[in-house]
């Protein structure tokens, strides 16, 4: 991960989250990592 930089990394997990948010199913089993990855993000921007 470490070539992509913070702003494209913090891109790809709102996308992603985003796009599980259309997905119940999945993102009920993804929620809690998915939840920890953009709260990382969002501490870091």
């Amino acid at each position: 991960m470490s070539f992509l930089s913070e702003e494209a990394l913090c891109f790809l997990v709102k996308r992603d989250f985003f796009a599980l948010s259309l997905n119940w199913d999945f993102r009920r089993k993804c929620q809690h990592d998915t939840l920890c990855s953009l709260r990382n993000c969002l501490i870091q921007s």
